[in-house]
């Protein structure tokens, strides 16, 4: 524990901690010591001796409280808080740990998550009065390290192949019904899918505002796609969001914005408000939230296809002590039309979600699944009869990332999409596969 969450067990359990035994390297210690070195190259040596117990004392909460108040005093606040939150999933009654986990949340911006648990621990009833009022008085205290914004960066570029690099519609041919009764109509080559080559580029910064203010967040990436003879696709994607503690959880109000441009094609964008609660605690291994969020679509090229999106989501994530996190989410919307001639009319949506995340030794991989499905509230064409569409997406993708140099990894990704729909038109399907390098900031 650091030197914060050591009074706060001395004073809720009146003790004073004493040192243990010291490290064995046969098996993982009995103990561990109560308070870091001061000085900074004991404190480095203290740090290397307690990760050569990392296997044998996987399960000990203890330890890991132990390493990040050790990492903590290094001022290597996201490694600290990974350690500290770990171990509080194994054991969430430990008060000072809570206290120092608050700290590293505060060095990492998370203002409004360390205040949270800063109440939390002054509400126990076996919390010293005199600590209590400490706590509450210094909560708001900013740290030195964010006296201003603090930002993070990835740049990732990738090669790979698609099978269908254009989105087309896998149908062969359609039915019209003309005047004179159906008609079959073949689709000519250049409806076809397109497989091919292509090169994907990717700039995402992340920012947090500095401690003692509002809790903002600003998120912006820029993506980009080329391949040899179909057009190019730019995308653009903006969040701003406001974090206020709100009784036992949080509140999050984002502003979302999109822009997706296809060279010689189309363009579509979109932006709204989201609001959203979180309600689960940080200290508990699992986290639950709910949102409510409104949207104004906007096609450039075809504004008949306008509309505005609303829509109820529930999420939710899980971290392990294997190192493995559990991400899902479901939701259901409905997409009102802005033009009473919008083909297909008012739509209906509703998907779920589930995303998996381990640590394999350095290498990070995840695998995903989605599905949405889309129920149009009146028919698409007369030149399609009385046809109302229903459609039903699957994508799943998986993907490797492991370390090969200071900031930089090396990856492979994998992904599908699937469409079906009761219009033909609309039947999709797409493999892609890519693999490059990836840069993030420290």
């Amino acid at each position: 524990m650091g030197i914060v969450g050591l009074l706060a067990c001395a004073l809720a359990h009146g003790q004073t901690p004493a040192l243990v035994t010291e490290p064995q390297a046969a098996s993982c210690p009995a103990g561990f010591a109560p308070l870091p070195p001061t000085d900074a190259e004991a404190q480095r040596a203290a740090l290397r001796r307690a990760q050569t117990h990392s296997l044998l004392c996987e399960n000990r909460a203890d330890y890991h409280a132990h390493l990040g108040a050790l990492l903590l005093a290094l001022n290597q606040a996201a490694q600290a808080a990974n350690s500290l939150e770990k171990s509080l999933l194994l054991n969430p009654e430990q008060p000072g740990t809570q206290l120092d986990f608050a700290h590293a949340l505060a060095l990492l911006g998370e203002t409004a998550s360390a205040q949270q648990i800063v109440n939390q621990v002054s509400a126990r009833p076996d919390i010293h009065p005199s600590l209590r009022q400490w706590l509450l008085d210094t909560s708001g205290d900013r740290p030195a390290a964010l006296s201003k914004w603090s930002w993070a960066q990835l740049l990732q570029t990738t090669a790979g192949h698609e099978t269908n690099l254009s989105s087309a519609t896998h149908a062969n041919a359609i039915t019209l019904f003309l005047s004179n009764g159906p008609v079959l109509v073949p689709l000519d080559d250049g409806s076809k899918p397109q497989s091919g080559a292509g090169l994907k580029n990717l700039l995402a910064v992340q920012g947090q505002s500095p401690a003692g203010g509002p809790d903002l967040r600003l998120t912006m990436a820029l993506q980009t796609r080329q391949a040899a003879g179909v057009p190019e696709n730019h995308m653009a994607a903006v969040s701003a969001t406001y974090v206020e503690p709100f009784k036992a959880g949080q509140l999050h109000v984002r502003w979302d914005g999109h822009h997706f441009h296809r060279n010689n094609s189309f363009t579509y964008q979109d932006q709204g408000l989201t609001l959203q609660y979180h309600f689960a605690p940080w200290t508990m291994p699992c986290k639950w939230r709910t949102s409510l969020g409104s949207a104004d679509q906007t096609y450039t090229s075809s504004s008949n296809l306008n509309g505005r999106f609303t829509q109820v989501r529930l999420e939710g994530s899980c971290k392990h002590t294997d190192q493995t996190e559990t991400h899902w989410g479901i939701g259901t919307g409905h997409d009102r039309a802005q033009a009473t001639q919008r083909p297909g009319g008012d739509k209906k949506r509703q998907d779920w979600t589930i995303r998996h995340e381990r640590l394999v030794g350095k290498v990070s991989t995840q695998a995903w699944l989605r599905q949405t499905i889309l129920q149009d509230s009146e028919r698409f064409s007369p030149l399609l009869g009385d046809l109302v569409n229903r459609s039903t997406r699957i994508d799943w993708g998986t993907g490797a990332w492991w370390p090969v140099a200071p900031q930089w990894s090396a990856g492979l990704d994998v992904e599908s999409t699937s469409q079906k729909s009761s219009n033909a038109l609309l039947n999709i399907k797409n493999l892609s596969i890519y693999a490059g390098l990836r840069w993030t900031s420290k």
